[in-house]
């Protein structure tokens, strides 16, 4: 699986497993693993878009 390797405050890593968001992560090691396509888009990609200007 490729994708962004981030590592995480244990706080926050509380935070997302009391919210449920552990699945499908190895929140134990404090990283997860973001897939490619979950990568927000820069800012000016999302004002032209926002605009309409993107493609």
């Amino acid at each position: 699986m490729s994708g962004t390797r981030v590592c995480l405050d244990p706080h926050v890593i509380r935070l997302l497993a009391r919210d449920g968001f552990g699945w499908g992560h190895d929140l134990d090691c404090g990283c997860l693993t973001l897939p490619e396509d979950a990568k927000r888009p820069s800012l000016l990609q999302r004002l032209a878009s926002k605009l309409g200007m993107g493609g």
